[in-house]
């Protein structure tokens, strides 16, 4: 038989160590929403904060270039942030690179060929473009006929 579901507040109260889970993500989603006021909006959505212990910010960052980007603000950002009490005793920004969840794999999709007739049309539309460049991908583009 199926017990009813307890609810959330009863679990909590139950169960010290997740009281304090709670806590310390209570925490961290304060202390990055302290850390955004001093973000550009384009910033914020490239970075997380990753935890702040023993006065080291660890910040989660997409890639490479956010992470250089922030380098050259990091001093400004340490003076700003230390401001509020909650960081108060931060001495270092450690900056790590995790980049967001791989790219979907990418499809397969089956290559399209023209006709015969299609592709003497367009070889022969681009021998009369003046466009070097036109004409010359119109005559990439005719060879792409369906193989024997």
């Amino acid at each position: 038989m199926n017990k009813p579901l307890k609810p959330a507040t009863q679990i909590l109260r139950g169960s010290p160590r997740l009281q304090r889970l709670l806590r310390q993500a209570e925490s961290l989603s304060k202390l990055q929403a302290l850390l955004y006021q001093h973000l550009a909006p384009a910033q914020r959505e490239q970075l997380q904060l990753g935890g702040y212990d023993e006065g080291v910010l660890t910040l989660i960052l997409a890639d490479a270039a956010w992470a250089t980007r922030l380098r050259y603000q990091q001093e400004r950002l340490l003076q700003q942030l230390r401001q509020h009490d909650e960081f108060s005793g931060l001495q270092h920004i450690r900056l790590k690179i995790r980049p967001a969840s791989a790219a979907p794999p990418a499809r397969h999709e089956e290559r399209r060929f023209l006709s015969d007739t299609a592709s003497q049309n367009i070889r022969r539309s681009a021998e009369s473009i003046e466009d070097p460049e036109l004409r010359e991908a119109l005559k990439r583009l005719a060879q792409n006929i369906r193989p024997d």
